[in-house]
């Protein structure tokens, strides 16, 4: 009897062992990726920002070519189907910015929780 609880002892252990080692290469493999797609979010956001900052003074130089060309010196609102388009195109551009930025503020959130899972592991992995 004896040997037989000391082999089902065994046994679970190297199980459990195995377990945690196997959880521990799936929340690696997670933060890896994880961390890949927070590079990949954090150069397009550095791209978007180029983009904005690059339509914003292509509008700011439209409205100024209007408001030399029409003789306009006083606040009057101005009408123009390309500055519209500009201005759809920058509010799109925005938006995805925004929807990036939200992304990315909770992919760092579950890289923290993965890390804080994977120190959990590594104590557990000690004890075992």
């Amino acid at each position: 009897m004896n040997y037989i609880t000391t082999y089902l002892e065994k046994m679970t252990k190297h199980t459990f062992h195995n377990s945690l080692v196997e959880y521990q290469k799936f929340l690696d493999k997670k933060l890896r990726s994880i961390e890949m797609y927070i590079k990949y979010l954090l150069e397009r956001k550095a791209y978007v920002e180029e983009l904005i900052d690059n339509l914003t003074l292509v509008l700011e130089n439209k409205y100024i070519d209007m408001l030399e060309e029409h003789h306009i010196y006083y606040a009057q609102e101005i009408e123009n189907s390309e500055i519209e388009n500009i201005k759809k195109e920058l509010n799109e551009i925005e938006a995805e910015y925004a929807r990036m930025e939200s992304s990315l503020s909770q992919q760092v959130a579950e890289r923290a929780h993965i890390e804080t899972e994977c120190d959990i592991i590594a104590q557990m992995s000690l004890v075992a």
